[in-house]
């Protein structure tokens, strides 16, 4: 039995190359149901109007705006455990709710005025959303992309790199929580 541990040059290829593919498919995912979402808001509904800010499921706090980021992640991770259903399908849900925002940020307040309140740390938090869904998507996509030990195996060998680009989407999420929170008592 060999004693080498170390991953063959041809197996992180192969990682590298799921991994690539798990990222198109969340920011293709994203992308869609980012325009979905936009396009489903023509005028901001009369009601909104009057009640802005009133549904904030937060107070501001770092520490209340960390566990709604990294729950979202965790979801978004889910995939790991169904076989990418579930990052799939919450990735669409949490991009079609992100693009009706910003379509309703952008009719009350206009464009330039969503991208000074929210830009320094919404970009962020997409970007560690897109980078759980990754994670959550890697092991399908190494399955499907490397049946070299078959799938099942491969699946599973893909677990621990896909937590590791987890572990990134955390630390993206913490950065954009601190921004957010430093911005909200700001005000």
């Amino acid at each position: 039995m060999p004693t080498d541990t170390r991953t063959p040059p041809r197996d992180d290829r192969a990682a590298r190359r799921a991994l690539g593919w798990a990222a198109a498919a969340a920011t293709a995912i994203f992308v869609a149901g980012f325009l979905v979402g936009y396009g489903s808001i023509s005028q901001v509904p009369g009601p909104l109007q009057a009640t802005a800010g009133a549904g904030q499921d937060h107070d501001g706090s770092f520490g209340s705006i960390l566990v709604r980021n990294l729950g979202a992640a965790a979801l978004l991770y889910g995939g790991v455990l169904t076989g990418g259903l579930l990052t799939g399908t919450s990735l669409a849900l949490l991009s079609a709710y992100v693009g009706a925002t910003a379509k309703i940020g952008v009719l009350n307040v206009g464009a330039a005025a969503v991208a000074g309140a929210a830009g320094w740390y919404a970009g962020l938090e997409f970007l560690g959303c897109l980078v759980a869904a990754a994670a959550g998507l890697h092991p399908l996509a190494a399955a499907l992309t490397g049946r070299r030990h078959g799938l099942l195996r491969t699946y599973l060998t893909a677990l621990p790199a896909s937590l590791g680009v987890f572990a990134l989407a955390v630390v993206l999420l913490l950065a954009a929580a601190g921004i957010e929170a430093v911005l909200i008592a700001r005000r």
